[in-house]
């Protein structure tokens, strides 16, 4: 089951979710004490959101940071997964997975989003979202200036 948490609850539990966090932010992000207040911000002013998914039994398997993405030069909304992590111990069926992301789809629907866009990093998701026939082709590349 995936939860939105409250911007109290991310707050609370800041030290966990930000030592998960910063190993899967995407890879343009410089991890540095400005990132962390920044993507910390984000959150307690409600820009971003964290989710927690959690197992039929109460245990954690995923986290995922959210933000709506505004198109300013095209027009548009999308929901953009920040940040995925799926814990290490985490036991998660193609069910579980598509549980989550519908959730994540009648979330963006609400806020008014087109579609839903990604930072994966994580190949066991990658793998899932491929048997789903979501579209993997686009590349980010990154480089210092």
């Amino acid at each position: 089951m995936l939860v939105k948490l409250t911007p109290e609850q991310s707050e609370k539990g800041w030290n966990l979710i930000w030592g998960f966090l910063q190993k899967s932010l995407p890879r343009n992000v410089v991890v540095q004490t400005e990132a962390e207040v920044n993507v910390l911000h984000s959150i307690l002013s409600e820009v971003a959101h964290v989710w927690l998914d959690y197992g039929k039994k109460g245990e954690p398997r995923a986290m995922i940071l959210t933000t709506i993405l505004k198109d300013e030069v095209a027009g548009g909304k999308a929901l953009l997964i920040y940040a995925l992590i799926l814990f290490p111990w985490a036991k998660a069926s193609a069910e579980d997975y598509h549980e989550g992301l519908d959730t994540l789809k009648l979330y963006g629907k609400k806020e008014g989003c087109l579609n839903m866009i990604m930072y994966v990093q994580d190949e066991r998701f990658v793998r899932f979202l491929r048997q789903l026939g979501v579209s993997v082709t686009q590349q980010l590349l990154t480089m210092e200036v």
